[in-house]
């Protein structure tokens, strides 16, 4: 894991307290560890990516909106079946990561049977938690991407390397973030963010609707 001076120089440049900005480091390492499990994005070298797609507020503030977007506690993945992987992630959760200490705390499934649970990491510096979820869906309308991180100060510094991360296309996170709105009757403030970013950005508008 970081120094603590790398940590604060991030949280400062990136005007954020230390702990938040530990987070979004942390989330790098739970990445880069799916990553080399083969669960997540594409293997050193080359090669078929893995079963689990990249999706949600973390993949945009990552590999869409890099330093504009908000900072994300959690990790949002996808998958076209149930796969039978929750086991492994569980067991993957519960060790030690360059200096990255994880612990799968519990395990939620929602009435259509997605799988989400937290996990709670801490190393010299701090501690924290976060959220990761499964969501099992019967069709992706547009094809699969390949989604490098955005730059980032720290990226240099991390002995975990930068994985070549994959999933969902951005216009399809998008278009399920319209509908998350559109479902809670009140809508959801980091949903309507993003949407806000999102629509500073040229797009294009026809696709989204149809999506």
């Amino acid at each position: 894991m970081l120094s603590s001076a790398l940590i604060r120089q991030y949280a400062n440049g990136a005007r954020v307290s230390p702990e938040v900005a530990g987070q979004d480091i942390a989330l790098h390492y739970a990445l880069a560890l799916l990553n080399e499990r083969g669960l997540i994005g594409r293997p050193t070298g080359g090669g078929a990516p893995g079963p689990l797609l990249f999706k949600g507020g973390t993949a945009l503030r990552k590999c869409v909106f890099g330093s504009l977007g908000r900072f994300s506690e959690d990790i949002d993945l996808d998958a076209e079946r149930k796969n039978g992987f929750e086991a492994e992630i569980e067991e993957l959760f519960q060790g030690e990561y360059h200096g990255l200490r994880f612990h799968f705390a519990n395990i939620r499934y929602s009435e259509e049977e997605n799988f989400s649970g937290t996990v709670e990491f801490a190393h010299e510096h701090g501690q924290g938690t976060f959220e990761l979820q499964i969501s099992y869906r019967m069709t992706i309308l547009l094809p699969t991407v390949d989604l490098p991180l955005a730059p980032a100060p720290y990226q240099s510094r991390v002995e975990c390397g930068i994985p070549i991360l994959h999933g969902l296309d951005p216009y399809e996170m998008i278009a399920e973030k319209i509908m998350a709105c559109n479902r809670r009757l009140k809508g959801s403030g980091k949903d309507v963010y993003d949407l806000g970013l999102w629509a500073s950005r040229p797009f294009d508008e026809a696709l989204v609707r149809r999506l």
